[in-house]
């Protein structure tokens, strides 16, 4: 049976999922005052599909709203994330608060 974990790497301003203890997914945020913006998440592959990606931003999304803190999705699939669990819309702002960083289309297995 196949342990998936969710990690919070604060020092490198990220979440990773591991499968079994191999890095299969991370979702990347830049802390600001009050909230954290999201901007991109990936996921391998080889795994893509399983609900890795879904389970890493539930995840990531819970311990910013334990944190207290706002949530801001620029990463496309974080921001369908958030629109398609309405658990999480009351802690959201919207998206033109924060730039958009540039975006990185050659990452393999990139999401947003």
């Amino acid at each position: 049976m196949t342990t998936l974990t969710v990690v919070h790497q604060s020092n490198e301003h990220r979440y990773v999922a591991l499968l079994d203890g191999r890095e299969v997914g991370l979702t990347q945020y830049t802390p600001q005052e009050g909230h954290r913006t999201f901007i991109h998440t990936e996921v391998a592959r080889d795994v893509e599909g399983n609900g890795v990606g879904g389970a890493l931003v539930s995840e990531a999304l819970r311990s910013v709203v334990d944190d207290g803190l706002r949530i801001v999705a620029v990463c496309p699939f974080v921001a369908h994330f958030v629109a398609t669990h309405p658990e999480f819309q009351r802690y959201t702002d919207p998206r033109s608060s924060t730039p958009s960083p540039p975006q990185d289309s050659t990452a393999a297995g990139a999401h947003g």
